[in-house]
């Protein structure tokens, strides 16, 4: 069939599939694939990998990330920028956590894991915020932190997808080249963004001096686009150049209407774009690889409701609230499928992955769409599954540290760096543990003598010990500064309070070093399971004890930091 006669009979059935699927509260986006997937894998009416098709795909991906770049709202970020960071952050942290438990415990390599955490990771913004005022039923302050986080979120994703390649290089042993990678996207990216943010107004500033919209449209659509092609040029990524254009374009002044039109020239072409992930997805042959694609979703949309709910639930907010935002946070965002192409086109994901990021997308809008209806509802009922002493005990904790955090930290003088401080050096610690676990464990998989891999994993292990070492000096330091700071009085209690905080951080950097090493040590345990018990039992026995042992030390661990904080509270009131 003709290129163009078959495509358009591709935007017929897309357009009946995404009015039906609007009537029953999804989105249209599962209609733009199903069309696809019919007339693609299905009918093989249209090639995939037709000119005409990549192009318009390609126009539609430039389009979406020069939007979120341009819709990203930086300054909105900086004035709600505290809470929203923390839920962020703790979000992130749970995501990895979660997704890594469940990875190993299927057997997946980590560079798939990677994969399916930044696909389990972000939330569609333009759906939660469509549930949110259809609803009415969340508060101003809640929304703005829910749609504040999804923008968080975004930008993650894009860092991750940006980065997709240079890990690959280290799942294959190629550190050095990884690590030049990373660099090299680093670099490039804050010196694009850096030219971009000086040229850009300028260059709009003399071609806008008459105010014609349709040249304004046509100069954005050009940035867009030609920025996708320098970012894809310059190993950063087609997405990202278009993302870090858009971050520009957000600090000029441009008027409504282009933005209007080129959110319309986005909508034609993301379709387009929807449409060729179905075009180009490969079929499901067998009902196990589609009841895998099926467990594979299903594990995507559970992540990302636990870890939203209980970073919410950890930021100093009751359980019942951090549920209820649970709700409208499910929806996993379109540019899941944007992820699962690259992990694709890769061959870090199979067929059946593939398929689960369409399949995410459409269950988790219509759970959402079902669950936000009567949200207090299911929110009261999930939070009793929580016993009242341990629902009581997690928010007592978190609102104590919250109020040290806002009230007493960010309030000071300073207080902002020496938070920053810290944040930083106890990143560095745990990402140079990962990081060193992940080498450890490559170098035991490398085919080279036994005596050289011995003697690379000591110095590794030694790079790590003395790294470590340091940043834990360097860390007492700041939150010595810190106990003065939020402590001016100097007193006797001055001193306690100084350790019970330097034994709270301390405690919690254990807490996730002994997490990143325990997963590491699995994956060599499933090695060793005897090889008749079969697949499912491996699975199940793994995934039973990495949930036994992470159970037991959080809640030992809650207790201790729990009794920290409230020997810290008392401190703080004497004085």
């Amino acid at each position: 069939m003709d290129t163009f006669l078959g495509f358009t009979l591709t935007l017929i059935v897309a357009a009946i599939l995404a009015l039906a699927l609007k009537r029953i509260n999804v989105s249209p986006v599962a209609g733009y694939i199903i069309a696809g997937l019919i007339i693609g894998p299905g009918l093989k009416l249209v090639d995939a990998n037709s000119e005409f098709v990549v192009i318009a795909s390609n126009i539609g991906i430039a389009l979406i990330f020069f939007e979120i770049g341009l819709t990203a709202k930086l300054g909105f970020l900086r004035r709600h920028g505290h809470e929203i960071l923390m839920i962020a952050l703790i979000e992130l942290f749970l995501n990895a956590l979660l997704v890594t438990i469940f990875g190993i415990s299927l057997g997946l390599p980590l560079i798939t894991i990677m994969v399916l955490g930044l696909m389990a990771l972000d939330t569609s913004s333009p759906i939660v915020f469509k549930l949110a005022t259809s609803a009415n039923k969340l508060s101003k302050q809640a929304l703005v932190q829910i749609l504040g986080v999804s923008t968080i979120e975004d930008l993650i994703l894009m860092t991750g997808i940006a980065l997709i390649p240079a890990f690959a290089r280290l799942g294959q042993l190629q550190i050095e080249e990884a690590f030049l990678s990373i660099s090299f996207v680093v670099i490039a990216a804050l010196v694009t963004i850096v030219v971009t943010i000086q040229v850009l107004p300028k260059v709009f500033s003399f071609i806008n001096k008459d105010d014609d919209q349709e040249v304004t449209v046509l100069m954005l659509l050009v940035v867009a686009i030609g920025f996708g092609i320098l970012g894809g040029y310059m190993g950063i990524s087609f997405a990202l150049g278009s993302f870090i254009a858009g971050l520009a374009a957000s600090l000029i002044d441009i008027p409504s209407e282009a933005v209007k039109r080129i959110v319309s020239l986005r909508d034609l072409f993301a379709m387009i774009f929807f449409i060729s992930i179905g075009l180009g997805m490969p079929g499901i042959e067998s009902g196990s690889a589609l009841a895998y694609a099926l467990i594979i979703a299903a594990g995507i949309i559970i992540l990302k409701f636990f870890a939203f709910s209980s970073a919410a639930w950890l930021s100093g907010n009751r359980l019942t609230e951090a549920l209820r935002w649970g709700f409208y946070m499910l929806p996993i965002s379109e540019f899941a499928m944007i992820v699962a192409r690259e992990g694709y086109k890769y061959n870090y994901i199979n067929e059946s992955m593939f398929m689960a990021s369409a399949l995410a997308i459409v269950i988790s809008v219509l759970l959402s769409s079902r669950l936000v209806k009567n949200d207090e509802v299911y929110a009261a009922k999930g939070a009793a599954l929580i016993p009242l002493r341990i629902r009581s005990g997690v928010e007592n904790t978190a609102i104590k540290v919250r109020a040290f955090l806002f009230e007493r930290l960010l309030a000071a003088r300073g207080g902002r760096k020496l938070l920053m401080g810290v944040a930083s050096k106890v990143a560095i610690i745990i990402v140079v543990v990962a990081v060193g676990s992940l080498i450890i464990q490559m170098l035991g998989e490398a085919q080279v003598l036994r005596e050289i891999v011995l003697i690379a994993q000591l110095g590794t292990v030694i790079t790590v010990f003395l790294t470590v070492l340091v940043e834990i000096i360097r860390l007492g330091k700041e939150i010595s500064r810190i106990t003065e700071l939020t402590q001016p009085k100097k007193t006797k209690d001055l001193g306690r309070a100084r350790v019970v905080i330097r034994n709270c951080v301390y405690l919690i950097i254990a807490l996730m070093i002994a997490t990143i090493v325990v997963l590491s040590v699995m994956t060599h345990f499933r090695g060793i399971l005897p090889e008749h018990i079969g697949t499912a039992t491996t699975n199940l026995f793994t995934f039973a004890i990495l949930f036994a042992f992470i159970s037991v030390v959080f809640y030992l661990a809650y207790n201790r930091i729990n009794g920290m904080l409230e020997a810290l509270e008392r401190t703080v009131e004497s004085i």
